[in-house]
Parts: C-alpha cells; structure tokens; sequence
C-alpha cells in the first residue's frame, strides 16, 4: 500500500458493484444535500446532486479501517490514486461550512448553482439516524455533474418521489445521460480493490477473464493486465 493520504476511497454494499465500476467506470447517481439552515425552509438549498463521493482516510491500515468502519457505507471498495482524483474534472475535495458560512452561501446561491461550486458545499455538522454528525470527519471528496451539463432536482419533494423513499430499498439506477458522464480511469489509477473473502477474490479473477469492458472502454484485458488488477486485490476476511 501507499503511503497515508495517497489515495482516496469508494466503498460499495453490495459485491457486484466492484465489477460494475470496472466495467462501466464511476457512474454519478442523485444523492441529497441538505444545505437548508431550517428543516422545513423552503429554501432552494436542499438538492439531488448527481455525484460520486470518495473519503480520504486517514487510517494507513486499510484491512482496519474497513472492519472498523461504519458498516452502512458497505464492505466493499476501490481505492484510487489521489494523482488521478486531482486530474479530474469536476473533481475536488468538499468544502465543510458553519451556518454562519451558510447563510453567506444562501445569499450567492444562484451564482453558486450556476458555476456549480454549490454541489461541493457540504454542512460541517448535521444529523445521522437522529444525532449529531461531525460530517468532517469523513474527508470526502466529490465528482459532480455541473446542471449546465445534466438536470439537478430542487426539492426534498421531488427528491424523496425521485428515490422513491421510504418504499424503495436502493436509489434508482441513473439515467442515461447521468452514464454520459462517468469516471474514467486505467489500471494504473486503482491503489487496491477490497473484497469480503476467498471467494470474491475467485469472482473477481473469472470477471476479469471474460469481461469485455474496462471503464466503459470496450477490450479484452491480456494475461499480463489481469494480474495486475489481481495483485491489487485487499482480502478483508482471511
């Protein structure tokens, strides 16, 4: 592994989601941000951004810091080079703001939304599963769609219909202009690749030998690219 701070982590629930991401690329989906100072403002500061968000941890022991994490963000990951992350357009650490910070914030929101900084703006502290969340603590870096490129939606309202909440379990897939602007990468931007057991690390070796993708780029990987992708792999469970 490198050394601390050198990469930057995306973790995953389910299993399938690793071979989809290699295959596809990071797809950016809607995720709520509630910059609202009030819950029931009706302000235009709560939002479905169209992301993909990356933590930089600060443990150096990745094996660790998976079986201590918060379990709800998944057991699964890809890690990525931070060089990589700082390549990217649309790409950038969040800025974590106060709500004197976000009273300013609210005043500029239509320059903000317009120059898309607003979807890198996240509450330094708020509220999970019913109590207070230092937000900070989780590093996080953001790839966001700017709305001149895609839609935003605007409104807890049409936020919860979009998620279908509380019936459906998982987000909707994203549509396909949300697919247009996926996270590209190479072999050589992924740090490791985390998996639960064995048996992942066997799944994962038989994708990679009939898969016909890579990061949304059509090709066969050769012996020598598979073992490279292999080599990466981080077995939590022994």
């Amino acid at each position: 592994m490198s050394s601390k701070h050198n990469f930057i982590i995306h973790r995953f629930e389910e299993f399938y989601r690793i071979t989809e991401v290699l295959a596809e690329g990071f797809v950016p989906n809607y995720h709520a941000e509630d910059l609202r100072l009030l819950k029931d403002s009706k302000e235009i500061m709560f939002m479905g951004i169209p992301m993909v968000s990356f933590g930089d941890i600060e443990d150096t022991d990745i094996s660790e810091f998976m079986k201590n994490a918060d379990p709800d963000y998944g057991k699964y990951a890809i890690l990525m080079k931070k060089e990589w992350a700082l390549r990217q357009r649309w790409m950038s650490p969040v800025w974590y703001v106060t709500d004197d910070m976000l009273k300013l914030i609210n005043r500029t929101c239509k320059a903000l939304l317009e120059y898309g900084i607003v979807g890198y703006i996240k509450k330094y502290t708020s509220e999970w599963k019913g109590n207070p969340y230092n937000n900070y603590t989780e590093r996080e870096w953001r790839y966001t769609v700017p709305i001149t490129e895609v839609k935003w939606i605007f409104s807890k309202e049409d936020y919860d219909t979009w998620r279908k909440f509380p019936h459906l379990h998982k987000r909707p897939a994203p549509n396909e202009e949300l697919k247009k602007h996926a996270l590209k990468f190479d072999i050589e931007d992924i740090e490791g690749i985390i998996v639960s057991n064995k048996k992942d690390q066997e799944d994962i070796h038989k994708f990679l030998n009939t898969t016909e993708f890579l990061s949304g780029t059509k090709r066969h990987l050769s012996p020598a690219e598979i073992n490279r992708l292999l080599d990466l792999l981080i077995v939590i469970e022994k």
